[in-house]
This record gives structure tokens, sequence and C-alpha cells, in this order.
């Protein structure tokens, strides 16, 4: 199941519960933020939402999903669309709170940020008239530019940014079930219930009433 994006945290937090169908085997938390790095990098209100909504989807009223978040941050700003500093999108922030409760990051920025650099490696023209014409692979190439990924602005995923992502997202998959098979998880483990550790920002538990969703 698919839910569309767009949504603040506040509106994804109150309105988790209501989208998903029952069971859930696998949650993708899909976040793009435009925010950029907070002056006070632990408490703020991004990072108390995201770690509110993350709480909830680990537990999704006894299911435990298996849960993964994909992190796509805003690498361009401004009219000229320049390219943000590595540090300087609230990838880091939110990260703390996924590995804290050990869940697993597909990371865009991490991924591409050296090879979707023009600078370091600009796109050949032949290679963009190539993939105009299908004569080569829809998916673009480790040099294509941030542009072909986000947009002219920078603030939203392109098809091309779509399929780095769903990319990302299979070999992540694909991992998961290598490491099954080679390490496979003993009866004693597979029987033993998941236990939320206390919130990372002391109090900021999930909400465990049913919160008001209009969408």
């Amino acid at each position: 199941s698919c839910r569309r994006t767009g949504y603040s945290l506040e509106t994804a937090n109150a309105c988790l519960l209501s989208h998903l169908p029952k069971p859930v085997d696998l949650l993708l938390l899909e976040l793009f933020s435009t925010a950029g790095l907070k002056a006070n990098f632990y408490d703020n209100t991004l990072t108390k939402q995201f770690e509110r909504l993350l709480r909830k989807a680990l537990t999704q009223g006894g299911q435990q999903p298996a849960v993964a978040s994909i992190q796509v941050m805003q690498a361009l700003e401004g009219a000229q669309a320049r390219k943000l500093p590595f540090h300087m999108t609230a990838e880091d922030m939110l990260g703390s709170v996924t590995q804290y409760y050990d869940v697993p990051t597909v990371s865009l920025r991490n991924a591409l940020w050296q090879d979707l650099d023009d600078s370091v490696h600009p796109r050949s023209a032949v290679l963009t008239a190539a993939a105009a014409a299908g004569h080569v692979a829809a998916r673009a190439p480790p040099s294509a530019g941030w542009k072909e990924m986000l947009g002219a602005n920078g603030d939203e995923l392109t098809l091309q940014g779509h399929r780095m992502v769903a990319d990302a997202v299979l070999w992540l998959l694909h991992q998961a079930v290598l490491d099954v098979v080679m390490h496979p998880l003993s009866a004693a483990e597979v029987g033993q219930p998941a236990v939320l550790p206390p919130p990372q920002m002391p109090g900021n538990f999930q909400e465990e009433h049913v919160m008001s969703c209009s969408l």
C-alpha cells in the first residue's frame, strides 16, 4: 500500500494508523524534508515529531512490522539552485533517531552525494542525448546532476529520483534477505517480543490515544 506524500510530520503522525492496511509486514517511511540543520541539533520540534512517528510505526498496535526509513533531503536551494553543503540538511538530526531505534535507513544523500556533483563528474552530452533517445537505461547514470534527481528547485523527486530511491530500497531488501540466509535467527530470537527502549528525548512518548485525522 502506498499513501500520498506531501504531508507534514504532524499530519503523518496523526493519520498513520488510519491510512495503513492491516496486517503490515514492511513499512517504509519516506521523508523528504526541506528543513535545514537546526541550531539546536537535539531538542527541536522536527526531531521530536519524527521520534513519535517512528515509535508509532514500530509498534502499530502490537503488529511490530519491519520498518525502514527513507531519507531524501533538499540538496539545492535558491533561484540559482545552489548546492547545499553536505551537513546542512536535517538528515543527521533525524538519522540519530533511527540509529537509536536500530532502524535501517536508505539515504539518497549518502549514496549519491559525490557522484551527483556536476563539478566533480559532469554528465556528458553523449549520455544525455542517448538517454533522451532511449538508447541507454532510463535510470540516470552516476554522473547525473542533482537537478535530474530533485528537479530544478531541488525540492521534489523527479521520475529519475524515484527510480534511484527504488533501486536503493531493493538493495536494502536484498541485503536483509542475504543476512537472514547467512545468519539465521535462533528460535529464541524469533520468539522474543520486541520492546521499545525509552524515548531518545525524555518524555517524548508516542500518543496512545487515537488522534483525529480528517484526510
